[in-house]
């Protein structure tokens, strides 16, 4: 099934490239660019075929076609192909099957994480016979032997999971003055790193996308809910799609960021996402 929805586009560099053709020559030129990213290959080798597809009927129509192929593809044994239509079209399937990867690595990593569990818990001590009074209770046994442990620590996040809680409070446009618990956030966040294989970076990213997400705005708000979607967000924050109201700069923005993420950038984006 394809996919590719979306690909960039310059129009500066596009006007500039077409402004010989003719108004004719400058539509087909985006209709067979379309065609491309709409099936991921280079087009057939076949003109009665490719003036179909773009509803070419007349001579000057056909001819057109004819004219673009020429000067803007190339005829390969695969058909008419374009160096930057290929270009996207591999950068795509690259980015698409990283975050795949990402997804099914934190599934085995939550899977493993809950096997372990099951298997390391603590078998239920069978209580002795009342009858039998020389031997101590129980109870007694185990409230003096837990006495003299050491106190564990309530806190078992980190100063970054902190961190990193803090900033995705800070994402959150409250409606009232009720605040969440950092506490408990960070200690999902702990969760998150130790039992998914996450780390602060995508985290951070990944919350930030669904923040500015018409639909997952109002419905990930918290990290616990940013976990039981955390696939489905990276999946669909992998192909990103221009939102109402966007400027290009912007949008190209998102995408130059989410590509950081998924191809492993080192760089916190504008120093906003803790650094691992």
């Amino acid at each position: 099934m394809k996919e590719l929805h979306y690909y960039p586009f310059d129009i500066n560099k596009f006007n500039s490239a077409t402004r010989h053709m003719t108004l004719l020559e400058r539509g087909i030129y985006r209709e067979l660019m379309d065609m491309y990213y709409d099936t991921e290959k280079p087009l057939p080798d076949d003109i009665d075929f490719l003036c179909r597809k773009l509803c070419a009927r007349t001579n000057d129509e056909r001819t057109a076609v004819e004219q673009v192929l020429n000067e803007c593809f190339t005829l390969t044994k695969k058909g008419w192909d374009n160096s930057k239509c290929a270009d996207i079209v591999r950068d795509y399937k690259k980015q698409k099957a990283n975050a795949s990867k990402a997804g099914k690595a934190s599934a085995k990593a939550r899977k493993a994480n809950s096997i372990k569990g099951c298997r390391e818990s603590t078998p239920v001590e069978r209580p002795l016979n009342a009858r039998c009074h020389s031997v101590e209770p129980i109870k007694t046994i185990n409230q003096n032997y837990k006495s003299e442990l050491p106190k564990e620590s309530a806190n078992k996040f980190t100063d970054d999971d902190m961190k990193c809680a803090e900033y995705i409070n800070s994402l959150i446009d409250y409606k009232t003055n009720k605040r969440p618990n950092l506490n408990n956030w960070a200690d999902t966040i702990r969760l998150m790193r130790e039992r998914d294989g996450l780390d602060h970076r995508m985290i951070c990213e990944v919350f930030k996308w669904a923040n500015q997400d018409s639909f997952w705005s109002s419905n990930i708000r918290s990290p616990a809910k940013l976990r039981d979607k955390f696939e489905t967000l990276a999946q669909q924050m992998s192909r990103p799609v221009k939102q109402a109201g966007q400027t290009e700069q912007e949008f190209q923005d998102q995408v130059a960021a989410v590509q950081a993420m998924v191809f492993g950038d080192d760089e916190a984006i504008e120093g906003e996402i803790i650094d691992e």
